[in-house]
């Protein structure tokens, strides 16, 4: 049961990690948290506060992008290790013979 979760997590997780880095990078170089450093502010707050609420704004669009193939995904993870769980079961209500 672990195995199948690793595996369809690895992939999202990877990609996800690399585009909140680049938004960070991306971020960190923009006029207001330069500002936000020039007024004497903790690091922490500024990057937490200021920097990473703004690189999250792409992340929660690219996390609504990858859900579908996620989703997809768990399907043939399911077939692969026999395991039967949620993401088949509209495949299972549809065969023929199933009742209500």
């Amino acid at each position: 049961m672990l195995l199948p979760s690793i595996l369809g997590a690895t992939g999202g997780i990877a990609v996800l990690s690399r585009y909140v880095r680049s938004q960070m990078l991306e971020v960190e170089n923009q006029d207001y948290v330069r500002t936000a450093r020039a007024k004497g502010l903790p690091w922490e707050m500024v990057h937490y506060k200021h920097a990473l609420r703004n690189a999250l704004l792409p992340f929660v669009t690219m996390f609504g992008l990858i859900l579908p193939g996620l989703i997809g995904g768990s399907v043939i993870i399911e077939s692969i290790f026999s395991w039967p769980a949620w993401a088949a079961w509209p495949m299972r209500r549809s065969s023929p013979g199933t009742t209500r």
